[in-house]
């Protein structure tokens, strides 16, 4: 694996901060403003593929040199291998912020796509947005993020989709699906306490419970789902809140069992 690589940054003249990660070899660094150079000294009568694939790189270099300032350029590691520069690149990228750079992802892949994957991608992006050009699709698609977002924090949008899905069930294959998804995750101390607050004062019906019930019980027949609720039991004790929780249910049981 040759070793010919290096990771590299951007630098503003005009406040010394980073605006642009990137992998190369070679003069590759120095291409894009060579690039721009030739666009403003051509008055942009010149391919504006560079422009049209980063047009936020192209406008930021545009605007320092039209002020005839010297980008900064600093090589944040080199002689590496390229996956090396890459894995640098992703590293650097996510402590300074996507949202402080130029970049549009969060690199690691970029340049190294071939033109068959390039393609595929650039038709999808055409199928689904009615463009064909990867930054235009990635503006695209945050845009309608986005939106989105902004439309699921209504409310009212909220209550109406709560109210829309009362009495609808997932079909099995849907449930399968979902499970798998979730396999691995772990979920947050926020996540936690929210689930937790939203099942506060909510009681299960008699039928809810008897098909919990029936649920649990084929689960602990599955000799792996047993076992693995045996080990992570180990060494565990309950708190005393919950052994007081635990006796008052059991004393509630017997009563009604009595009754």
């Amino acid at each position: 694996m040759s070793k010919i690589y290096y990771t590299y940054l951007l630098v503003d003249p005009r406040n010394d901060l980073p605006f642009y990660v990137g992998k190369g070899k070679n003069k590759r660094m120095f291409e894009h403003e060579k690039y721009v150079k030739n666009y403003i000294k051509n008055n942009g009568k010149i391919s504006q593929l560079q422009k049209q694939q980063n047009p936020k790189l192209f406008y930021k270099l545009k605007s320092i040199l039209s002020k005839n300032l010297d980008i900064k350029y600093k090589k944040a590691i080199k002689d590496i291998s390229e996956q090396k520069a890459f894995g640098k690149e992703i590293e650097l990228i996510k402590k300074i912020g996507l949202e402080n750079l130029c970049n549009l992802t969060y690199g690691g892949y970029g340049g190294s796509m071939s033109e068959e994957s390039r393609e595929k991608y650039r038709q999808t992006c055409l199928k689904r947005y009615g463009v064909q050009n990867p930054a235009q699709c990635l503006q695209i698609r945050k845009k309608i993020s986005r939106t989105l977002k902004q439309i699921n924090q209504n409310p009212e949008r909220k209550k109406w989709y709560s109210e829309s899905q009362i009495g609808k069930k997932h079909s099995v294959e849907t449930k399968q699906k979902i499970s798998k998804s979730m396999k691995g995750k772990k979920k947050t101390k926020e996540h936690k306490e929210n689930l937790s607050k939203s099942h506060k004062g909510k009681r299960l019906s008699e039928k809810q419970k008897q098909e919990h019930s029936e649920c649990m019980k084929l689960k602990w027949q599955n000799s792996i789902f047993r076992k693995k609720q045996i080990e992570s039991r180990i060494g565990k004790h309950h708190s005393e809140e919950t052994k007081r929780k635990m006796s008052e249910a059991k004393k509630k049981n017997n009563i009604k069992e009595f009754k």
